[in-house]
């Protein structure tokens, strides 16, 4: 029979604990686009901006390449009153 010390098992269910956390971290890092693309066309239209801003900025960093998503993001930025963010977009979406 094995024994194990309170340290050993301490070791063991801090191994388990990190493992299970980790493999949650990657799972929880995939992003469906066009669900963030239907919140996002959501707060644009009921003009929430704030929460419209958020959506686009991850539609963004998710894929840098759509310009509709850029346009909406600047528009956005304009609603909000930040002429420094629509400045940023507008040279990011270069």
């Amino acid at each position: 029979m094995l024994k194990f010390s309170f340290n050993d098992t301490m070791k063991l269910c801090m191994a388990v604990v990190l493992l299970v956390g980790c493999a949650s971290a990657n799972a929880a890092v995939t992003r469906d686009y066009d669900a963030i693309a239907t919140k996002a066309a959501r707060f644009f239209h009921y003009r929430e901006w704030t929460n419209a801003a958020a959506m686009y900025e991850l539609m963004i960093e998710d894929s840098a390449k759509v310009c509709d998503t850029y346009a909406h993001a600047i528009v956005t930025a304009g609603m909000r009153n930040l002429p420094d963010y629509e400045m940023s977009l507008l040279e990011r979406a270069r």
